[in-house]
């Protein structure tokens, strides 16, 4: 017996059934087409076609076990440049294939050459179709290597092929049954064959169903990523547009909400697209408020259209708008309207322009106030609670508390943080100077007066925080002014007579006992209360020692600067630590943490790297810490500064942190010998 007997054996040519009686006309027609190769009426025409195309590629009809299987590095390949078509395909396929497991089926997916790449199936029949066929992924099931198939009919035709199993022309495949339909891109174009596969010739058409039900799926999917790719692309080409106009734009949708800016706006705004889409155009645009009815859809004017937005701060600029145009957003590819203008530097928020030069930019976050006591961190929330609101705040504490800092902190967290944060030293400014350097003045105010005039700390504030450190130290008539600004929202330049409308959230601070001040008539009562709506008093270091530790870490990593080295704080020095009074609070542990670095040589900070009145008599609050260190390393670092900085005596006591008094005393004291002073 020759070795394809076995599956004609297996042919039942004497069954009466209709579809066995149509396998027998297939079969007996297969045998003539085999010898005489001549056009019979039994066999469709495009099985036919098949069988001539066949024999031209010289396919062996009696074998039917894939020959052409790609290597390894090739398959990979093949898979990686179908990698978006298999993460849509298989997830399909394998919800497909629980719907007819167990039933006898194997699925699988060709790329457009016929090469499978991907199988799912009942293990049995995925072994027996490994080892009789090579039906496995990276084998091609093209004519050229299996003949007649459902896959290389579905190419060649185009169209969906319903199970076959007599009219495969090799022999050994026609007890298998399979069907294949096409999977096409939106644009019509073909990359594979989905199909499914059973070990016996006779099926259930239902089967077939679900196939095309698979198809669909897969094939909706499709579009929707060739639509997110054709999208992608009209995006990108309105991006590089809209990035290419010489203007500054941004475009707004009709709940004022930020939905675009192009890169003449991001330049102008000295700020990135992630910190600016998605917001309200009050925060960006100096605008108090924004008039955003001309926005509204449901309100058109006489041109049937949206035409410009007011601004109300006085100098009422108008904001001409581009027509409304559909955006597609990149991320969600959903379509919204919005309305496109034009913005100018005068126009931009005041934190973005000009006061970015001079840094009005709170530094400092919540999560920069270090300590965790519960003490520390009720102050904290009082802190956090405030910064959601507008009211003016009142901060009390000693100094080194960190009294600006929580200021900055607060600012961080509110609403007005795009805006400048300005502070003000109430006790550092001249008091002929101080109220020009508060509200400003108008040219020719008085003699030496700018041209054009000046914009005082307020009007920079313009949308943002002003801190009043030492408002204790404010002069009683400047008092009265700034009561005024805070009941009416406006203030008015030195020698100016027009009011200009400020929008600004204070926050004042002071180290005094500031009932004491009220009592004695420095410091006004009724201005107390309109600044004390949220008191918030900072717990002097003491009153916390459970921080030290953490701050203490945190000013070693200040100083070590992501070097990666690592020092440790030792209990000897722990202890000392818990056992000081701290009268310079916060500020002093700086100190002396800075101090200790500059002697430490291992990375263990040891007692030796102290100053030495920690372990003696408590310094007075006044004493800079940094003024007292041990003798010897005190008399090194003093003559390291003066041959640095060639004997100016300035520059050596701003550098050692101490008067030029002091320095003289240290130098006579140590019998230093130096010259030029």
């Amino acid at each position: 017996m020759n070795d394809h007997s076995f599956y004609l054996k297996n042919i039942d040519l004497t069954s009466t059934s209709p579809v066995v009686f149509v396998e027998k006309v297939i079969i007996k027609e297969w045998k003539e087409f085999l010898s005489s190769q001549k056009r019979t009426g039994a066999v469709r025409s495009e099985v036919l076609n098949s069988w001539h195309r066949c024999i031209e590629l010289k396919v062996d009809p009696y074998c039917g076990k894939s020959p052409d299987i790609l290597p390894g590095v090739q398959f990979r390949k093949r898979l990686e440049n179908n990698r978006e078509l298999i993460d849509i395909v298989k997830p399909v396929m394998q919800q497909t294939y629980t719907t007819i497991r167990n039933l006898g089926y194997v699925l699988y997916f060709t790329d457009g050459d016929a090469y499978l790449l991907y199988v799912i199936g009942d293990k049995p029949v995925e072994n027996v179709f490994r080892k009789d066929y090579n039906f496995i992924p990276g084998a091609s099931w093209s004519e050229r290597a299996v003949g007649t198939t459902a896959v290389g009919m579905a190419l060649a035709e185009g169209c969906a092929i319903p199970f076959m199993s007599q009219e495969k022309f090799c022999l050994q495949l026609k007890q298998t049954a399979c069907s294949g339909i096409p999977i096409r891109t939106i644009d019509g174009d073909m990359l594979g064959i989905l199909g499914i596969a059973a070990n016996f010739p006779h099926v259930d058409l239902r089967i077939f169903n679900i196939l095309l039900a698979a198809q669909m799926a897969i094939e909706n999917q499709l579009r929707m990523m060739g639509i997110n790719k054709k999208l992608k692309v009209v995006n990108n080409y309105y991006k590089q547009i809209f990035n290419s106009v010489s203007e500054a734009i941004i475009a707004v949708d009709h709940q004022g909400i930020i939905r675009d800016i192009n890169k003449k706006a991001m330049d102008l705004l000295h700020d990135q697209p992630r910190n600016i889409i998605g917001r309200n155009v009050q925060e960006i645009i100096r605008f108090y408020p924004v008039l955003l009815d001309e926005l509204n859809p449901c309100q058109k004017n006489e041109f049937g259209k949206s035409s410009f937005l007011i601004d109300t701060t006085g100098n009422h600029f108008k904001y001409n708008t581009r027509n409304e145009i559909p955006l597609i957003s990149e991320y969600t590819h959903s379509e919204t309207n919005v309305n496109v203008f034009k913005i100018t530097e005068k126009q931009a928020r005041p934190s973005s322009v000009k006061e970015k030069e001079h840094h009005f930019t709170a530094r400092f976050c919540f999560d920069d106030l270090i300590g965790h006591s519960p003490s520390f961190v009720a102050v904290k929330n009082v802190g956090k609670r405030a910064a959601s609101s507008d009211a003016n705040i009142l901060i009390t504490g000693k100094s080194g508390t960190g009294k600006e800092m929580m200021a900055q902190a607060i600012h961080s967290a509110s609403g007005r943080r795009v805006f400048p944060f300005v502070a003000i030293n109430c006790g550092s400014i001249p008091k002929e100077l101080i109220e020009s350097e508060f509200f400003g003045y108008d040219e020719g105010a008085f003699t030496g007066a700018n041209k054009g005039g000046k914009k005082g700390k307020f009007e920079t504030a313009c949308g943002g925080t002003v801190f009043l450190d030492e408002i204790c130290e404010m002069p009683y008539d400047l008092q009265v002014r700034l009561l005024r600004v805070l009941q009416e929202k406006e203030i008015t330049r030195i020698g100016g007579s027009q009011p200009i409308p400020v929008d600004v959230r204070i926050i004042a601070a002071t180290n005094q006992d500031i009932d004491s001040a009220i009592a004695s008539g420095k410091f006004r009562n009724d201005l107390y209360w309109r600044l004390n709506v949220v008191g918030i008093h900072i717990p002097e270091l003491s009153l916390h020692t459970d921080d030290i530790p953490e701050l203490g870490q945190y000013f070693i990593r200040q100083q070590l600067k992501n070097t990666g080295q690592k020092i440790r704080i030792s209990p000897k020095v722990q202890k000392i630590f818990r056992n000081y009074s701290w009268p310079g609070n916060v500020r002093e542990l700086k100190n002396i943490i800075e101090r200790a670095m500059i002697f430490l040589d291992g990375e263990v900070l040891m007692p030796e790297h102290l100053p030495e009145y920690l372990f003696g008599k408590q310094p007075n609050g006044d004493i800079s810490s940094n003024a007292r260190f041990m003798p010897q390393a005190e008399l090194k670092l003093i003559k390291e500064s003066l041959i640095k900085n060639r004997w100016n005596i300035s520059r050596c006591s701003k550098e050692l942190n101490m008067s030029r008094n002091t320095l003289y005393s240290k130098i006579k004291k140590y019998k230093i010998e130096c010259s030029g002073f």
